[in-house]
């Protein structure tokens, strides 16, 4: 299997959440609904929604000019810095409304 970016694969179901009803109506008048037919709004949608905080992340470390070690601290940490923001995102029960 070839390699791929996790941006790339992240931007495309993006987009295709983007344009789901148009692309849903091209593919059906050229008789071809059935290259969409499984692939579910919501789905798409929640996925997008779930790994956006890593595709974030990801952006924001992956930069040469600076240095972006610093950016990765402990979660108990008072600020909220893109570690807890990830953890948080996979495990928002463990965290109250309250806690920063």
């Amino acid at each position: 299997m070839a390699e791929t970016r996790y941006s790339t694969v992240f931007l495309t179901l993006e987009s295709i959440e983007s344009v789901y009803s148009e692309l849903q109506e091209i593919l059906k008048s050229r008789g071809k609904s059935k290259r969409i037919d499984n692939v579910s709004p919501g789905v798409l949608a929640f996925l997008v929604q779930f790994l956006r905080p890593f595709y974030d992340a990801q952006r924001e470390l992956e930069v040469d000019k600076y240095p972006t070690l610093n950016l990765i601290v402990l979660a108990t940490q008072t600020e909220m810095p893109l570690s807890t923001r990830c953890v948080r995102h996979f495990f928002p029960s463990n965290y109250s409304s309250t806690t920063p």
